[in-house]
């Protein structure tokens, strides 16, 4: 944003407060939905009205039940459509609407799944339809409002209406006004009524997830590595917060605090005068926006984890730095436990693509293999423990005990994910130091080269892992190996093995837990 000073022109901004009730810890998995979504990233976020959820995934458009999981109905009911309803559904009185790809909207009746009516453009789409008043906007190839009736699906008489300037993005929307940026980088507000500005502001970078924020008659913006408080009946801006690193996606409101997350993983929050409240370390870039729940946000990550925060400082640790507010996580595990990328690596989670939804007491996740998550503490319970495997080497094999080498093992548990800080591990009945817990459950015991004077003795040694689940259900997995010191160090695994690790961070606070220094703990 061009103008940078701290405007003050009101005395305090004031956020709206979310009506739906906190979530301030674990969250039991109800139900997962699947249906298959195509080739393509099911991108659109799922709608919640009630006890029904909609989404449209891939050529189909579904009405889940919130408390089953189970399918209401299926738009069309027999063959899938030739259409690909990647947007998210809008809601109209009873209709659902959808756009897709092929130019092509259908309204369906919320109730039955039945076809209301069916709009084809002879044109492409642009930014995605919304609503303002009494009609549904869709944006054409050519950067111009298009007027449907909502109710019928026909368009409205009068040409197209073109603003200057072009229009990108998503578009939100205050009284009658449209507001997103345009092609020269300018946050607009645009009636469509009189066909004029009603204000522009200029921004230094604006990037292509960068979206603007609708909140009462205010407007957030995260651009760069700002985010920005704009008055959206003048277009004043208010102040702007520099965090330093370059933001993605949107911004959420909870109570009177903002969020925002960083490409490398870092959540700011941020409160009505613009002022850092508190910055937690996420461990893994963004894989959508934020969403408030409560007073608190769920912050989806690319590793496929889940992040439910307290934007308040819990605390401080030993040198004086705030205690991140996790207040619970969850990793979206692969439909197919073996599952593997592109590369061959084994997957551990699938990131959520869209912000989550709140429903009753339902938490809803749409996650990119186009399933539905509902996790509610009245309608799941978790009874089972967590679960261990090894990574690397293979379980029972003949290795060496001379560093460097690493051992490599997994924690998971579907049922209210792996409570990470719990992980400890134990050679032959004693605790050791030398390991690494990270939020997606790896376990990583290292030897380093510099512990070449400590050996492990050859024979038979065992390690214990210990993990437990956010309510607690504990388990307990050794596995054992024979070690020859006559073979050459096992040194670490191969690519192959074990994930990605480019969204994965290790230390306090963060990407993991270091449970000790490089020492080799567990040498006789």
């Amino acid at each position: 944003m061009t103008k940078n000073k701290r405007f003050l022109a009101l005395a305090l901004v004031t956020i709206g407060v979310c009506a739906q009730a906190d979530i301030t810890g674990a969250q039991p998995l109800a139900w997962r939905w699947v249906q298959a979504s195509g080739q393509m990233l099911a991108s659109s976020a799922p709608v919640a009205v009630g006890d029904a959820i909609f989404v449209a995934n891939g050529n189909s458009v579904y009405s889940i039940d919130r408390e089953t999981g189970n399918t209401n109905w299926r738009y069309p009911k027999e063959m899938p459509s030739m259409a690909f309803f990647d947007r998210t559904p809008i809601l109209y009185e009873n209709l659902l609407i959808c756009q897709a790809r092929a130019g092509i909207i259908v309204a369906i009746d919320r109730s039955t799944g039945t076809e209301a009516w069916r709009y084809s453009a002879q044109f492409a789409f642009g930014a995605p339809a919304f609503l303002l008043g009494h009609d549904l906007i869709v944006t054409n190839d050519k950067a111009s409002f298009v007027r449907i009736d909502p109710a019928t699906g026909q368009e409205r008489e009068g040409a197209p209406i073109k603003p200057e300037g072009g229009v990108r993005g998503v578009i939100k929307t205050i009284n009658n006004n449209a507001v997103y940026f345009d092609d020269n980088g300018y946050l607009v507000s645009f009636n469509l009524n009189t066909k004029e500005f009603a204000w522009k502001l200029k921004f230094d970078f604006v990037d292509k997830s960068s979206e603007p924020l609708v909140q009462d008659t205010m407007v957030y913006v995260c651009s760069g590595q700002f985010i920005t408080a704009v008055n959206g009946l003048t277009g004043d801006g208010l102040w702007n917060y520099n965090t330093q690193e370059k933001l993605m996606y949107g911004a959420a409101v909870a109570g009177t605090t903002l969020a925002c997350v960083s490409e490398n993983g870092r959540a700011f929050f941020i409160d009505s005068y613009g002022g850092l409240i508190n910055s937690v370390d996420l461990g893994a870039p963004p894989s959508a926006a934020p969403s408030p729940v409560g007073k608190c946000f769920v912050c989806p990550l690319s590793n496929g984890t889940l992040e439910l925060i307290d934007p308040l400082p819990t605390g401080r640790n030993q040198d004086g730095s705030a205690k991140n507010g996790i207040l619970w996580n969850y990793t979206v595990p692969p439909l197919n436990a073996d599952a593997k990328d592109r590369t061959g690596r084994p997957i551990f989670g699938i990131p959520a693509t869209s912000r989550a939804v709140r429903s009753g007491d339902s938490l809803i996740i749409r996650a990119a293999d186009g399933s539905v998550l509902n996790f509610d503490s009245r309608l799941g319970v978790d009874l089972t423990a967590p679960r261990v495997k090894m990574l690397w080497p293979q379980r029972g094999n003949e290795i060496s005990g001379v560093p460097p080498f690493g051992l490599y093992f997994r924690a998971g548990d579907d049922g209210s994910g792996l409570n990470w800080s719990t992980v400890s591990v134990s050679f032959d009945g004693k605790p050791i130091r030398n390991y690494q817990v990270y939020r997606d459950g790896l376990i990583f015991v290292r030897y380093p080269k510099s512990d070449a004077g400590t050996l492990i003795s050859s024979g038979r040694h065992y390690y214990t892992i210990r993990a437990a689940d956010w309510f607690g259900n504990l388990t307990e997995e050794k596995f054992g190996f024979v070690f020859n010191n006559q073979l050459p160090a096992l040194g670490f695994a191969p690519a192959a093995a074990v994930p990605d690790d480019t969204s994965r961070r290790g230390g306090g606070g963060g990407g993991g837990r270091r449970s000790g220094g490089d020492d080799g703990g567990g040498g006789n």
